[in-house]
C-alpha cells in the first residue's frame, strides 16, 4: 500500500533524529541547534523591543572586516555566543563581531565542534565544523 501523498510525516525531535542517524557529533550538533533556537528566540524578542530598550543605532566600533557595528549586532552576538557556549558542545566560537576566537570555559575539555556565527540579524548563519588536527592550535 502506498503512503497518502497529502499526509505529512510525523515530526521527530532533532535529538532523536540525529541519534537515529548516529555519528560521533550527533549529540553535539543537536545541542548546538537547540542553542541557536534559544538565542533566536531571545534575539527576536529583543528586536521587538529594540527601540524602547535603546538598542538601535551605531555602537561606535568596527568589526574585524572593517564594517560599522550596530548596537543590535553586539547584543545579538553576545546572545548567540552565550547560548552556544552554554551547550558545552562548542569548543571554539568564531564571529566577525569578536576580535579573536573564543573558547567557552564550560567546553575546555568537552566541546568538539567549532561554531562560526555571523550576520544573525540579516542573512543569518551558524556554521558548525568538527574539530580536526588542521583546526587545532
Amino acid at each position: 500500500m502506498s503512503a497518502d501523498p497529502g499526509r505529512r510525516p510525523e515530526a521527530e525531535p532533532l535529538a532523536r533524529h540525529l541519534g537515529r542517524l548516529g555519528g560521533p557529533h550527533a549529540g553535539g550538533v543537536a545541542a548546538l541547534v537547540g542553542g541557536v533556537a534559544s538565542a533566536g528566540t531571545r534575539i527576536a524578542d529583543a528586536l521587538a523591543r529594540a527601540a524602547l530598550d535603546g538598542r538601535t543605532g551605531a555602537a561606535g566600533i568596527v568589526n574585524v572586516q572593517g564594517e560599522a557595528v550596530k548596537k543590535l549586532d553586539v547584543w545579538a552576538n553576545d546572545a548567540m555566543r552565550d547560548a552556544l557556549a552554554a551547550t558545552g558542545a562548542a569548543g571554539l566560537l568564531v564571529s566577525e563581531e569578536m576580535e579573536a576566537h573564543w573558547v567557552p570555559e564550560v567546553a575546555r575539555y568537552a566541546g568538539s565542534l567549532v561554531a562560526d556565527f555571523h550576520r544573525m540579524l540579516l542573512e543569518g548563519g551558524v556554521f558548525l565544523y568538527p574539530a580536526d588536527a588542521a583546526g587545532q592550535g
